[in-house]
């Protein structure tokens, strides 16, 4: 399967990311996210705060599950999309997938938790 890649930018200062998943590129919106967890409305990236923290969530959602993100989207947070450079950036897929095996390593899933 080809890499997903998200881009992101700023236009007046506003934040835009859009993900190309082969099919073109779309508006990545934190709408879905925000049914999930409610850290901001916005996306944010390169720094510390509540827009970088839904961002880390909905990236992870998107490439695993709401379940999976929940778990693991404070690290990437603290580790990933608050160090993103603050105007410009692009991330593929295998990049998140990276941090995420790595993460799993780290921090694998408790015996209650894979029962589920």
């Amino acid at each position: 399967m080809p890499d997903k890649t998200y881009r992101a930018i700023r236009v007046d200062g506003d934040p835009w990311i859009y993900l190309d998943a082969g099919q073109g590129e779309q508006v990545f919106s934190p709408e879905r996210s925000l049914r999930f967890v409610r850290h901001a409305r916005l996306f944010q990236w390169g720094f510390r705060c509540p827009g970088a923290i839904q961002l880390a969530f909905a990236l992870l959602a998107e490439e695993t599950s709401p379940e999976e993100a929940a778990r693991r989207y404070h690290q990437f947070a603290e580790e990933v999309t608050s160090q993103l450079p603050a105007e410009t950036w692009v991330m593929y897929s295998s990049v998140l997938w990276g941090w995420l095996e790595t993460d799993r390593e780290r921090h694998p899933l408790q015996a209650e938790e894979v029962q589920r």
